[in-house]
């Protein structure tokens, strides 16, 4: 298979840096560039043994198949609540889980294998043959130990890697897929409910937890003793506590693992990730972008006199329902996206447009409509094809308890300018995903929002600012070709 355009210069310039590191490097490739395959022969290139942090096991996957195409040994760390084998463990929640299995693993409580390291044909086989050899994490721990690349999940190279000790050390580089995703991590609040501070509560024998949970379902506790649970939670989960009526929410920052060489790779990489960096771990950064042919440009045009804030969503929702109507006329494989629910429900969905149910099967004709909410199951890592997509307003994260607790921390920790520009750039990430879905189909989009206007893009987006008015007569101008 021949090599995408800006594959190899990319792969190229990525080796370069994990040969010669200069601080952390930021890497942008369109969508479909192949960024799998040229991070893995960077790697192999650079005669590094590298760590490779993904978000999903379903990217670590991708990951395996390449490399046995590679030929370059390459375990995947599998530890989740679905594969644990511990039921301790695998009863705790989310908040304890990852803890707890490493807790377990360090002390011996789950045993050890002498079944060799998992070596399958592929994914699915790896992933059976590490549970059937008894406890998965230890089974692919031994293969980490061998293996020239290993893959770990985010809440092992974000927030636990000082407990995985000297399993890490033996690797001296680690590349950051779908990198963009640092930035909603930074904004990540726990939010704990009496079920959860029970079990944490039983878990660690406290009776100050066992409290708390008391309180969040409406039972009296005097102030005092909930001023000394809530710092006895925040010793046992290393987190900064805000005690609630019905909840619990602890916020701590993620802690990246960070190497001799270290890059941070996606499509887009929001300019808030340098300054995240700068201040939470003092390297400094650079930047390089894949060269991008004219015809993989995606065209999207953003209406500059219409927006979805709060104070004219209202008033705009007719306008929005005119442009929803108008898109929906035209031939292909389209998908509308709305800034969140509320907009959604405001603006309406077209009848005959297929929602993102539990089990999504994408339409088998040429011409269908799609509707989700930008962040949703389609407008983020779908294989869906589209050949335009329509944007509703800008995603700006509502303003919940739990979120203005952990802008406010940053801020006060930090300062009012990198507060605002993590929060910016998580809804940017969030609309450039979702244009990111036609770099396969060559498709184009319409961004409206005018709030759209202030930021910068990939250099794979074109920008054509255009009143609304002229959007919907290049709406009709199309669905006359």
């Amino acid at each position: 298979m021949p090599p995408k355009p800006g594959q190899l210069e990319f792969a190229a310039a990525l080796a370069e840096h994990l040969s010669s590191p200069d601080g952390a490097l930021l890497a942008e490739g369109y969508n479909g560039l192949g960024k799998t395959l040229a991070s893995l022969w960077a790697l192999k290139r650079s005669g590094r043994r590298g760590l490779i942090a993904v978000r999903t096991y379903e990217e670590a996957g991708n990951y395996y198949a390449e490399a046995k195409r590679l030929g370059i040994r390459l375990a995947v760390l599998l530890s989740k609540k679905s594969f644990c084998t511990n039921p301790r463990v695998a009863g705790l929640p989310q908040e304890l889980f990852y803890s707890a299995c490493l807790q377990a693993y360090s002390s011996g409580e789950c045993g050890d294998t002498q079944i060799p390291a998992p070596d399958a044909p592929d994914f699915p086989s790896y992933v059976e043959a590490s549970r059937s050899a008894g406890c998965p994490f230890i089974t692919t721990v031994r293969a980490a130990a061998s293996s020239e690349v290993s893959v770990v999940t985010y809440p092992y190279a974000l927030d636990f890697s000082d407990r995985l000790g000297s399993l890490l050390d033996r690797f001296d580089a680690i590349i950051y897929d779908e990198a963009h995703n640092l930035v909603d991590r930074y904004l990540e609040a726990k939010v704990l409910h009496p079920s959860d501070l029970t079990a944490i509560a039983r878990a660690w024998r406290s009776e100050p937890v066992k409290l708390l949970a008391k309180h969040t379902t409406g039972s009296r506790v005097a102030r005092a003793a909930l001023e000394e649970a809530a710092w006895e939670l925040s010793s046992i989960l290393g987190a900064n506590i805000l005690v609630q009526k019905d909840c619990v929410v602890a916020y701590s920052p993620p802690k990246p693992i960070l190497r001799d060489a270290t890059a941070f790779m996606s499509g887009f990489i929001p300019e808030s990730t340098s300054r995240i960096l700068s201040v939470f771990t003092g390297v400094p950064t650079k930047r390089i972008s894949a060269p991008v042919p004219e015809n993989l440009k995606i065209r999207v045009l953003i209406t500059e006199d219409i927006d979805s804030s709060y104070v004219r969503r209202r008033e705009n929702a007719p306008s929005y329902a005119e442009l929803v109507q108008q898109f929906a006329s035209l031939p292909g494989r389209k998908a509308v996206f709305y800034a969140s629910k509320k907009v959604m429900k405001l603006v309406g969905v077209p009848a005959g447009a297929v929602t993102p149910a539990k089990v999504f099967r994408p339409p088998s004709s040429a011409d269908y409509l799609v509707a989700d909410v930008l962040g949703g199951r389609l407008s983020e890592g779908s294989n869906v094809p589209f050949d335009a997509v329509l944007i509703i307003g800008f995603p700006y994260l509502e303003p919940t308890p739990a979120l203005r607790f952990v802008l406010n921390t940053i801020r006060e920790r930090y300062g009012e300018d990198l507060a605002r520009s993590i929060y910016e750039d998580s809804a940017l990430c969030r609309v450039v995903q979702a244009i990111g879905r036609l770099t396969r189909t060559g498709g184009w989009a319409i961004l409206a929002d005018g709030r759209a206007l202030r930021y910068r893009y990939p250099s794979w987006i074109e920008v054509e600012k255009m009143s609304f008015y002229a959007v919907v007569d290049e709406i009709k101008v199309f669905s006359r070709v």
